[in-house]
């Protein structure tokens, strides 16, 4: 599947007061810019659902967040009493800034689901979180939604403890994969996110949508795993299909990498001296794709002259998966004078067999993957294929 990100460049119509903009630069001007928090030319306070905050160099419009209702939890009229807590986070830690939305992991059913409380706990809500609370209504449900301080770390770190089953999921995996680590997303969240898509994206000051990054996976060894989430992969060698790089793929490939490695180039430098994991986790990404090529191994693609597909040629071990994938691979990585990103998927070769290596994603530079968490081998639900 190709992942359909959304980019930057797109240029969405000022949904609100077409003030906003030219109030939003104004502020941005100014030396207090970094404590004030602006949508549809209201200003907030800093610790308020922010639709828009700066933070270093990193501007956003939450748009969505104004069609909220912030009169207060306790208008919420007397005849919801499905009350849904949609907890989520602007992540700024990478590249650009993107959306996190809390989910809870069902232990009895294996979906990530929406949160809900008692109508009796809303005043406890309120105590409990100093933000601004919104909500709207919709098919008898009360959504209530609550931003996290992506910046209080530790403040979120004891939420994870307070609540074990709260899991954080991305834009791309509620509408695309469908899925983290193998546990399903319920039917409730993505049809909900479905019909109510603008909840999933952030803007820059000027009304261009920022890029929903993508999800990728690696299998590493343990040892590795805590090194691994605060610095990120190690680019690859050029031996690897697409030249030196950063290697992603899916989660049940990376899963299968990290019980019984075939790929090292999913995970250079971080296997054991034998080649294989004892202990191995599987690391969870976000990718900033960026502008992406797919492969689609057509017959007028460009041929593959690197010397080292050349060697796999002249090597009688290599030789016919080597032809097989002529218009596939690039071991000089030609691709990156042109693109952000390279995308592989489930292709079929010239003789009718699948490409095993498939789905694969490599970045160009580093800043564009994010270590978001990871997960023992031994502890996932390995029935996910995606």
């Amino acid at each position: 599947m190709i992942p359909r990100s959304v980019f930057s460049k797109a240029v969405i119509e000022d949904p609100g007061n077409e003030d906003t903009a030219e109030d939003l630069e104004s502020i941005n001007s100014q030396e207090d810019s970094s404590e004030s928090v602006v949508a549809d030319g209201k200003e907030w306070d800093e610790e308020s659902l922010s639709p828009s905050r700066k933070i270093i160099d990193k501007s956003y419009l939450y748009t969505a967040a104004s069609m909220l209702n912030y009169d207060g939890i306790g208008t919420i009229p007397e005849d919801y009493n499905d009350i849904i807590l949609i907890m989520f986070k602007i992540n700024t830690d990478g590249k650009i800034p993107f959306l996190e939305f809390g989910m809870n992991y069902d232990i009895m059913t294996g979906e990530c689901d929406f949160m809900r409380i008692p109508k009796e706990q809303l005043p406890e809500l309120t105590s409990s979180f100093k933000t601004n609370i919104g909500y709207m209504l919709n098919h008898k449900k009360a959504y209530i939604f609550v931003e996290l301080d992506n910046s209080q770390r530790d403040a979120n770190q004891m939420m994870s403890f307070v609540i074990p089953t709260l899991e954080f999921v991305v834009t791309d995996e509620i509408v695309n994969l469908q899925h983290v680590y193998g546990d399903p997303i319920s039917e409730e969240v993505t049809e909900f996110f479905s019909e109510y898509r603008h909840f999933l994206f952030l803007y820059d000051i000027n009304y261009n949508m920022y890029e929903t990054p993508s999800i990728g996976y690696a299998g590493i060894e343990k040892s590795n795993a805590d090194f691994v989430k605060v610095f990120g992969i190690d680019r690859s060698e050029s031996t690897a299909p697409f030249g030196s790089g950063f290697y992603f793929t899916s989660f049940a490939n990376a899963y299968q990498n990290a019980v019984n490695p075939k790929y090292e180039y999913i995970s250079p430098c971080l296997l054991n001296k034998t080649g294989k994991i004892k202990n191995g986790v599987v690391s969870r990404f976000i990718l900033f794709l960026g502008q992406m090529k797919v492969v689609n191994n057509h017959p007028d693609n460009d041929i593959d002259e690197s010397d080292i597909k050349t060697c796999m040629i002249n090597k009688s071990e290599t030789r016919k998966n080597a032809k097989l994938t002529m218009r596939i691979t690039d071991h000089d990585g030609k691709w990156q004078q042109n693109f952000d990103s390279i995308f592989i998927g489930d292709l079929l070769l010239d003789d009718g067999a699948k490409l095993e290596m498939g789905p694969l994603y490599v970045i160009k530079e580093h800043n564009q993957q994010m270590c978001i968490n990871y997960r023992s081998a031994n502890l996932l639900n390995t029935e996910q294929s995606s």
